[in-house]
């Protein structure tokens, strides 16, 4: 059996052979868009404390990678809420605010 780069299929020939999930690189790269711009348009007190993870009918889903973080994202969500609103045109009505699962390494040694 041989092995190299003749053996690899290229993006658009896996998109081409599962349609689903060219759908779903279109979704993940407009939620980053939206992300990047969302992060612009915030204070700078509150630029990298999360990512737009999802919208899903009136709710944006955050991801914060801290407790602390998420803690702070809460005291500014109506702040946060009323950007999407009136700067993204998005209806949302709540905002879902989460704190990222940590994978378990092991033992430290």
């Amino acid at each position: 059996m041989k092995h190299g780069a003749s053996n690899l299929k290229k993006l658009p020939e896996i998109l081409a052979d599962q349609p689903g999930l060219g759908k779903l690189v279109q979704r993940a790269k407009a939620l980053a868009e939206l992300d990047r711009r969302l992060q612009l348009a915030l204070p700078g007190t509150l630029r990298g404390l999360f990512t737009l993870a999802n919208v899903r009918k009136e709710t944006v889903v955050l991801i914060c990678q801290s407790q602390i973080e998420a803690s702070k994202v809460r005291m500014f969500s109506r702040q946060i809420l009323q950007i999407i609103q009136d700067d993204f045109k998005i209806p949302a009505k709540k905002l879902r605010i989460s704190v990222a699962r940590r994978r378990f390494s092991g033992p430290q040694t």
